[in-house]
C-alpha cells in the first residue's frame, strides 16, 4: 500500500502508523537512476600495459568495470606480474 504525505505531516522513516486497522511502516523510498556504461576505476599501482587487463587508459594503466574485473584480473594475473 502506498499513502502520499506532505512532508511536514509525513510521519519519520521506520515509523509505524495505523491506517483503518492496518500497520504501516514508512520506508525510504530511493530514486533509481540510470548508471552511465563507461564509467571505470583505473588502477595506478597495478603493472601498465599487463595482458590480462580488457582495457588500458592512455599510459597504459589497467582500466576496471567492477570489483568483479579486478577479482578475474587477479586470477588471471596470479604471479606473473611484472612491475614498472
Amino acid at each position: 500500500m502506498e499513502l502520499v504525505f506532505a512532508m511536514d505531516e509525513a510521519p519519520s522513516i521506520g515509523e509505524e502508523i495505523d491506517v483503518l486497522g492496518m500497520k504501516l511502516v514508512r520506508i525510504p523510498d530511493l530514486p533509481q537512476v540510470d548508471c552511465k556504461q563507461d564509467i571505470h576505476f583505473t588502477s595506478s599501482s597495478l603493472p601498465r600495459w599487463d595482458k590480462n587487463a580488457a582495457r588500458h587508459d592512455a599510459d597504459g594503466k589497467p582500466q576496471f568495470e567492477s570489483q568483479k574485473a579486478v577479482r578475474e584480473y587477479v586470477a588471471k594475473s596470479e604471479g606473473s606480474w611484472v612491475y614498472d
